[in-house]
């Protein structure tokens, strides 16, 4: 009886030619199951080459799509069944036989032929900017080819008004909403953290920061197969080494600065050893170099450089209290597990994820007030900062920082008061239509 052999397949952690390597080293002798991330893998050259017999597809009829829920601003992955479009695209061999793990008259009736248009799932803030920049007024009765809600549009108006890209009567603003645009398909935040770190002289840092939080989006810098393993102490001892109180992206410009210093030959193997990503940091090395392009013409217009301060860690902070404050939670418990956040904004529940170093790795006790690039369950790129930063470096989301006790565990830590999303640009607003349609469900 012939013996089974597994070969897993990660399309966003390797590269095209490290997957043909890996697939071709496949032994011939035994019968080969595929295990694979996404339909992409079923397509690319390298896999048919080295698979020319591939016989049979076993499909779940499953997907991870990721929705964002305009009411709380939260962002979550959610498994989902496929559309019957996408069922045939994985259908893909040419020869063989497609197994669906569905009865027919399901596969027929209860998935549907197309999926939600992305628009009516996501942030829409980027796609405001967009049209905003375009001089158009009255974006919520904009002829978007799909509508989103009239919450996400309110919600997106908010947020650019927080980041100072529209002014009080609703127009972009020249000084930045406009230059936010120009980062566009950037999302405005990050984009909003490159600008602050011009006035902070802290730009070198910032854009290797920003390269990192666009990148984790879609692969992941630290090998996490290894966090649960005997590696685990490994792990744990190069966060601490390149780790600081101030928070991951003070992490994340540490771990690049001394990738970038080994000779290129040797970086795979220094990788290796610290349990990183390689092909991760390439990509944020190129896409550092496409944001420090669109960067350096502002800074040549406001006469200053792409350079870095004597204290960068705290100018960071101060660039993501400007640019996540509408992120920033609260430190709500830490006793007997994980510490728990809750927003500021909307009073949404959060954790920290298992990389931040402030999680499992040591990074001592959990900061009393952290912000982040986008709200999940489980927070990623956090950053901590003072509440007197939020007031002075995000005014128009909060207000002047007060002395609250709230729980025993931040009962000495000021607290700053939300004010978004209440100050949003009126003229805005009250254009928004009551009947559009609805958007992704609260629950996502």
């Amino acid at each position: 009886q012939q013996q089974l052999s597994n070969l897993n397949i990660y399309k966003w952690v390797e590269s095209s030619a490290a997957r043909g390597l890996r697939i071709a080293s496949a032994d011939p002798g035994m019968r080969n199951c595929i295990l694979a991330s996404g339909v992409l893998e079923f397509r690319d050259a390298a896999f048919k080459a080295s698979f020319p017999k591939l016989s049979t597809i076993i499909d779940s009829l499953l997907t991870r799509r990721k929705f964002f829920d305009p009411r709380t601003g939260l962002e979550q992955w959610r498994v989902m069944p496929v559309t019957r479009q996408e069922a045939q695209v994985r259908a893909c061999i040419p020869a063989g036989r497609v197994v669906r793990l569905c009865t027919e008259k399901a596969f027929l009736d209860e998935l549907v032929e197309g999926q939600l248009p992305e628009i009516q799932r996501s942030d829409v803030a980027p796609a405001v900017l967009q049209v905003m920049a375009l001089q158009v007024r009255d974006v919520a009765h904009f002829d978007f080819f799909s509508r989103p809600s009239a919450v996400a549009v309110i919600r997106a108006l908010s947020h650019l008004y927080g980041l100072e890209a529209l002014d009080e009567e609703g127009r972009i603003t020249p000084t930045i909403g406009e230059r936010l645009a120009a980062f566009l398909p950037t999302p405005p935040q990050i984009s909003r953290f490159l600008l602050a770190s011009l006035k902070e002289n802290c730009a070198a840092s910032a854009l290797t920061a920003a390269a990192t939080i666009l990148e984790l989006r879609e692969s992941a810098l630290v090998k996490t197969e290894h966090t649960k393993s005997t590696t685990g102490r490994k792990l744990e001892a190069m966060m601490l080494a390149y780790g600081a109180k101030e928070g991951d992206l003070v992490l994340y410009v540490n771990l690049y600065g001394s990738w970038k210093a080994v000779p290129v030959g040797k970086r795979r193997a220094w990788c290796q050893t610290r349990l990183l990503n390689f092909y991760t940091l390439s990509r944020i090395d190129r896409t550092r170099a496409a944001l420090e392009a669109k960067l350096a013409r502002y800074a040549r217009i406001d006469g200053t450089v792409l350079g870095s301060s004597e204290d960068d860690a705290v100018a960071l902070q101060r660039c993501a209290a400007a640019a996540f404050g509408i992120h920033a939670a609260r430190l709500a418990s830490n006793a007997g597990g994980p510490p728990t956040y809750v927003t500021l904004h909307g009073d949404v529940k959060v954790t920290l994820h298992s990389t931040s170093i402030f999680s499992h790795f040591g990074g001592g006790a959990p900061p009393n007030l952290i912000v982040a690039p986008s709200l999940t369950a489980q927070l990623t790129c956090v950053t901590p900062v003072r509440a007197s930063w939020l007031a002075e470096l995000a005014p128009r989301m909060f207000s002047s920082p007060v002395t609250q006790p709230d729980r025993p565990a931040v009962a000495a830590a000021d607290r700053a008061v939300p004010r978004l999303p209440a100050s949003v640009p009126a003229s805005a607003t009250a254009s928004a239509p009551a009947s559009a349609p609805a958007s992704a469900p609260a629950s996502a």
